[in-house]
């Protein structure tokens, strides 16, 4: 077990710098992602907006990101990535004040331009790292990067959690004459005023040349002709139908249980972190289940498993009037149903990059990232208007499992013809076992 623990965090130790510097930029960043995703929405309802009015603002953050992500992935191939970080690090505390401020003026139309910048902004890391990863990580190091990219927004939802619940227990905030209430409002802003931070460790990575072979080519040739488009595809149809599910629930999931179960932000703060507890430990151990068991069982029978948690958790809210006890349930399916679901994520990214191969893997990553944005978008609409006719969660929730089960059956296909295509693997077959 010992020995087992140590060759994984060998692994680990061979992640290059920048990949490390990046790391930790990401996971301010995310300080401020995440903790919005905890709270954000329970502070607006408790300042007077209702499920639609909240879905219809959520909506803004996502189109932004579906308009720009798709000509990025084309204006990014063969330049470098660094401004784009920099970018990110410096417009995504900004945009986060700006949203903060607009709420407690509760003036629309700047929630909407801030929550906009914020999409886009968050967007430009995003796109990017992975095609970072892909370009200058050698293979034996690659997975392990991939899941420390994706540990980043769990551990992060671990920090976000703790630091929501213990600054909620301390009630007020006092220094020499200053003194104000440790609410949503003025947590989160703590939180964006630490993810200033990230602006200097992406000042520090240092970004090797491009790739040769990388050139931008002539407009219409790298726009459009450059790209093998059945592949790409193949390997973005199943994200379709899982994001486009997963817009439906993973943003609205705190209104669910604060509606439902009365279960409030600090609580609910500290049933977030435990879940991602989980969800680290899965994302960090994605390179062992996957050399272990291979994509079949590693994408496909965690995300079955998912699905099954979800569809527990939805059905709570039925016997919620006359079984209070089913909270419980409803909590343990909420913290099992993440990890199973995130820890397919490194493999699916890892799979479908391969799959595609070098020249279209920024593209990739751009229409992931819109992919992800623009089917949220419809799902927040299509959320707004479900609940402005009054459809209970637990119905809402069946079509996000009914979605997120067309696509694990589309993954099976993608994983039977990534075998099929035989993409050239390590020399080394102890690093690689599909």
């Amino acid at each position: 077990m010992n020995s087992s623990l140590l060759s994984v965090m060998i692994r680990y130790r061979r992640v290059p710098r920048i990949i490390v510097l990046l790391v930790g930029a990401e996971l301010l960043l995310n300080l401020v992602n995440s903790s919005f995703m905890l709270i954000l929405n329970i502070h607006l309802r408790k300042q007077g907006f209702m499920d639609d009015q909240i879905a219809f603002f959520t909506s803004f953050r996502f189109l932004g990101v579906l308009a720009l992500a798709f000509p990025m992935g084309l204006f990014i191939r063969g330049r470098r990535l660094k401004p784009f970080f920099l970018a990110s690090a410096a417009l995504t505390p900004f945009a986060s004040l700006l949203i903060l401020f607009a709420i407690q003026a509760q003036s629309s139309p700047w929630m909407h331009a801030g929550v906009f910048i914020w999409g886009v902004s968050i967007m430009l890391s995003q796109v990017c790292a992975l095609p970072f990863i892909m370009r200058y990580v050698p293979f034996a190091a690659r997975s392990e990067s991939i899941s420390l990219n994706f540990a980043t927004w769990s551990l992060a939802l671990i920090l976000a959690g703790l630091m929501i619940a213990g600054l909620t227990s301390l009630e007020q905030f006092r220094l020499g004459g200053l003194a104000f209430p440790w609410d949503e409002h003025h947590i989160l802003l703590a939180l964006v005023l630490l993810s200033f931070l990230a602006l200097p460790l992406m000042m520090r990575i240092q970004e090797p040349d491009p790739a040769t072979g990388r050139d931008t080519g002539t407009l219409l040739h790298r726009h459009m002709l450059d790209y093998d488009w059945n592949r790409i595809l193949r390997a973005v149809v199943p994200t379709l139908l899982i994001a486009v599910g997963a817009g439906l629930t993973i943003p609205f999931v705190n209104l669910f249980f604060f509606s439902v179960f009365g279960i409030d932000s600090a609580t609910f703060s500290l049933l977030g972190s435990a879940s991602a507890v989980l969800v680290l430990l899965a994302s960090l151990s994605t390179p062992v289940i996957r050399r272990r068991v291979g994509y079949y069982w590693g994408i496909l029978g965690s995300q079955s498993a998912a699905i099954l948690f979800l569809v527990v958790m939805a059905l709570t809210e039925l016997l919620a009037p006359s079984l209070p006890g089913v909270v419980f349930v409803a909590i343990a399916c909420f913290i099992l149903r993440q990890p199973l679901m995130n820890m397919a994520q490194p493999m699916t990214s890892e799979m479908t990059m391969e799959y595609i191969g070098p020249r279209n893997q920024e593209l990739l990553s751009a229409l992931n990232s819109s992919i992800w944005s623009g089917s949220w978008f419809i799902s927040a609409k299509i959320f707004q208007h479900l609940r402005a006719l009054q459809l209970p969660y637990w119905k809402i929730f069946m079509l996000t499992a009914s979605l997120y089960g067309a696509g694990v059956v589309m993954y099976w296909f993608l994983i039977r013809e990534y075998h099929r295509m035989r993409v050239p693997v390590s020399a080394d077959p102890a690093v690689r076992k599909i």
